[in-house]
């Protein structure tokens, strides 16, 4: 699990705020938290993203899905949804990547453990 990334229902008191970037430079992400990495179908999954403030999209991927994270403000990149029943042969693990670009598309990429696991796993 990368250095920067938490487990977490809330965020911390210590989240730290976007840094300040030229908007040439690499995105960074500063900070992700994730509500679980071993998630449930059709159980609520959030997460939200910290990062500089020249980031102009975050992606979330697997193999199986990707979507691009809600930006309510500058640096800051939030989503929730519900994971939606998948085929049986889908319920594994997967490399989650996730993908800052700044605006002229150069990118910086976290790869974090992830499982996508059925209704009675636990």
């Amino acid at each position: 699990m990368p250095s920067n990334v938490i487990v977490a229902e809330r965020i911390p008191a210590s989240w730290p705020t976007p840094l300040i970037a030229a908007p040439d430079a690499l995105p960074q992400i500063q900070a992700v938290r994730f509500s679980s990495v071993d998630v449930a179908l059709g159980t609520e999954w959030s997460g939200e993203i910290v990062a500089s403030s020249n980031t102009a999209s975050v992606e979330i991927a697997t193999n199986l899905f990707d979507f691009s994270v809600p930006r309510p403000a500058i640096g800051k990149f939030v989503f929730q949804f519900r994971m939606i029943d998948v085929p049986p042969f889908f319920v594994r693990a997967y490399p989650l990547r996730i993908i800052a670009r700044n605006t002229a598309g150069e990118k910086v990429e976290e790869d974090v453990p992830f499982r996508i696991h059925g209704r009675n796993s636990f």
